[in-house]
């Protein structure tokens, strides 16, 4: 593409700029530039002439590729055209992404429930562990005492052998 033109250069950058743009022919009228004389500058100042501009004649093949581009294309059209095209895109996006969104409350509402259901039944469970070791607890204790009591009697019986034991006469040595 180029803006700027010189003695040799006799094309018309609109077209160029339009077909950027997706403009086809028929949508952009062309007249008014064809038969408006441009004066180009050149290396001397003082010789301006004034030069009619005329697009540049494409070719077959040139004609073939442009087509084909906008066949293989998924939008094509106006820039207006791709335009709604996202925009209704990004109202399906956004539809989407807000019924995940609603998902995601409603599974966090119901994890919600089920975490105070939880702590409670976590708390019924630790004091349920709680009980039963403080009754474990509480017959060993009873299991001990009783065994110290014995040992206590035990003690005192012995005590009282031992006693008379030495309260008795020293034996005699054999004969």
């Amino acid at each position: 593409m180029s803006f700027l033109l010189d003695d040799s250069d006799t094309q018309l950058f609109i077209p160029e700029i339009l077909a950027m743009l997706d403009f086809d022919k028929a949508s952009w009228s062309m007249n008014f530039v064809k038969e408006e004389p441009l004066i180009v500058a050149s290396g001397n100042a003082c010789e301006s002439k004034p030069k009619m501009l005329r697009p540049r004649p494409a070719s077959d093949t040139e004609a073939k590729s442009k087509l084909m581009k906008r066949k293989r294309g998924t939008t094509t059209g106006t820039p207006r055209l791709r335009n709604k095209d996202k925009i209704e895109l990004l109202r399906h996006e956004i539809e989407s992404l807000e019924e995940e969104l609603e998902a995601l409350q409603r599974s966090k509402r119901k994890a919600g429930v089920l975490t105070t259901t939880q702590k409670t039944s976590v708390w019924k469970g630790i004091a349920s562990r709680q009980r039963q070791e403080r009754e474990r607890a509480f017959r060993c204790n009873e299991g001990l005492k009783k065994r110290l009591i014995e040992q206590q009697m035990l003690t005192m019986s012995l005590s009282g052998v031992l006693s008379e034991w030495t309260s008795l006469p020293p034996p005699r040595g054999p004969k």
